[in-house]
């Protein structure tokens, strides 16, 4: 498995993730943010991939928050777009629902793994 992330700040102090994937397997990161109640990203690779990638679409997520009690499955809306031969990215805006606080993630999915069955991608987060 191999893993580059890097973590930025925008002009508006928002904190901006970049993910590059080189891995079959699950992805699990955690603590990107110190701090944060801990949650839970959850989303299967193989149903975006079948989507027109011209095309903008609605990502379910569900969101675990085991401080507030909070459980439930949301959808954010992410979009396609073609980099390169060799890059897909996608981007959205998650958004806590208990804090009102946004986070922008872009991530990039080699073709290497479009190819795999039932692949889930895990995030975990702390602010």
């Amino acid at each position: 498995m191999a893993i580059q992330l890097g973590l930025t700040r925008n002009e508006n102090e928002e904190d901006h993730i970049l993910i590059h994937l080189e891995t079959e397997d699950l992805l699990r990161l955690e603590r990107i943010f110190k701090g944060m109640s801990h949650c839970l990203v959850e989303y299967t690779i193989p149903e975006i991939l079948s989507l027109d990638k011209s095309q903008k679409f609605d990502l379910k997520l569900q969101n675990n928050n085991e401080n507030i009690g909070l459980k439930q499955t949301r959808t954010d809306y992410f979009e396609w777009k073609q980099r390169s031969e060799t890059w897909y990215i996608f981007r959205g805006i998650i958004t806590e629902m208990y804090r009102n606080s946004r986070h922008e993630m872009f991530f990039e999915l080699t073709k290497d793994i479009r190819n795999q069955d039932n692949i889930k991608i895990f995030i975990y987060w702390e602010k």
